[in-house]
């Protein structure tokens, strides 16, 4: 596996357990990590929190994640803030509909976490994103 920089990940989703899962296996590569519920108001946390990369669940209560990505390409394109979006859903026109909104990468629940984290190592090595975790350092 390639040698990633450490990376400030977003995880959206309402399912905690999953959501923690999540983050300790990007921990555990070496990433920071923040998780929310996406009944927040996710562009300020974006732009609070300044995350090299979202990952998101797709189906949650108010909005979708396919709703939450369309806020979030009105502001940010794919190279800017990459996205993985994470669903349940078998259905075929939902990843093509995921796709052709501007997700960098989808994959389908359950995902294994050793698979969670080649995709966005894929992800972040596609578009050549920069760590924004060495700014964050206070000296």
């Amino acid at each position: 596996m390639a040698n990633i920089d450490q990376l400030a990940i977003l995880l959206i989703d309402d399912d905690l357990p999953l959501r923690t899962a999540f983050s300790k296996a990007l921990e555990r590569e070496g990433h920071l990590t923040e998780g929310i519920d996406g009944s927040i108001d996710v562009i300020q946390k974006i732009e609070k929190f300044a995350p090299d990369l979202v990952l998101m669940d797709n189906h949650m209560p108010g909005k979708s994640g396919l709703q939450i990505l369309e806020l979030i390409r009105a502001k940010w394109s794919k190279e800017e803030l990459p996205v993985v979006l994470v669903s349940g859903s078998t259905m075929q026109d939902e990843v093509d509909k995921a796709l052709n909104s501007g997700v960098n990468a989808f994959r389908r629940k359950p995902v294994e976490l050793w698979e969670l984290v080649e995709t966005v190592n894929m992800v972040i090595g596609s578009v050549g994103v920069e760590s924004s975790v060495t700014s964050r350092v206070v000296g």
